[in-house]
């Protein structure tokens, strides 16, 4: 699938291909992570992924099941949450499965409402540390997503209000021990002075 035709599956779905552009790849490689991020409210289930939104409290189906998925439950892999569906509500295997978690999401699904029209359209919401935002925050975002650490004693020598963006950079990478050109020179086998920076 290239990317001109995500129109025809969905991009969790979408696959990666010899001929895809950089920035297509990196998108597809943020899929995991975006998956912790975004949630899908139940409407009328004409919008949501029934195999990889996560529209459950068990998150994406197609990761529990895999692969066979659509054929344990009778469910195309590209369908809507609704197609799990008919007019008496969840349309789905037999009990008698032999296969246990085909049960487990048999008998989950059918402890919650079906999709309806009167419940208006599906909502797609944003989530940081499992709360739903009214509006996406980056700043919110972004500190769930990074790794977070005390600060630094030096940090206040480094970013103060009038820095030089360029010394304060320098300064901070000396500091973390990552400057490249040292690393370099020391992996040639130069010595460094105990007590340098450099």
């Amino acid at each position: 699938m290239k990317e001109h035709h995500i129109k025809t599956a969905t991009f969790w779905s979408a696959e990666l291909h010899s001929n895809s552009s950089w920035i297509w790849r990196s998108l597809l490689n943020l899929r995991p992570l975006a998956k912790t991020l975004i949630r899908c409210q139940i409407g009328d289930g004409t919008s949501a992924s029934f195999w990889f939104d996560r529209w459950s409290p068990l998150g994406p189906l197609i990761d529990l099941l895999g692969d066979n998925g659509p054929v344990l439950l009778g469910i195309p892999i590209n369908a809507q949450v609704v197609a799990a569906t008919n007019s008496h509500g969840w349309r789905l295997p037999s009990s008698r499965s032999r296969n246990p978690l085909v049960l487990s999401i048999r008998d989950h699904l059918l402890s919650v409402p079906a999709p309806s029209l009167s419940h208006g359209p599906d909502q797609f919401l944003w989530e940081v540390d499992n709360r739903s935002l009214n509006s996406f925050s980056t700043k919110k975002t972004w500190n769930q997503l990074r790794p977070s650490k005390e600060q630094q004693f030096w940090a206040k020598a480094v970013w103060f209000k009038h820095h030089v963006p360029k010394h304060a950079f320098t300064f901070w990478v000396a500091n973390l021990d990552k400057l490249p050109v040292r690393s370099r020179l020391l992996s040639w086998g130069m010595q460094r002075k105990s007590g340098s920076l450099f």
